[in-house]
């Protein structure tokens, strides 16, 4: 899970991304049956996930995302 704590919102996402990719091949090697999400603050998703290069990013490289409440410490939504 990313924290986006950064002063650069997009870098942090940026890397995020970059980092997700690693884990998934990873994971399919050591646990196949499991599924990677990457966790996403709702705040983040809302002002970076309709950003054009983004939305492009995640239509060739698609992503499953939880993106959750970060004061509350819930889940808002899954995206498959």
């Amino acid at each position: 899970m990313k924290s986006f704590l950064k002063t650069s919102k997009i870098t942090e996402f940026y890397h995020a991304f970059g980092q997700f990719f690693p884990y998934k091949v990873a994971l399919q090697q050591l646990e196949p049956d499991r599924i990677l999400y990457l966790a996403v603050p709702d705040y983040i998703y809302e002002a970076l996930f309709n950003e054009i290069l983004i939305k492009s990013l995640l239509e060739q490289y698609p992503i499953k995302l939880i993106i959750y409440v970060a004061d509350r410490e819930e889940i808002q939504t899954w995206i498959n």
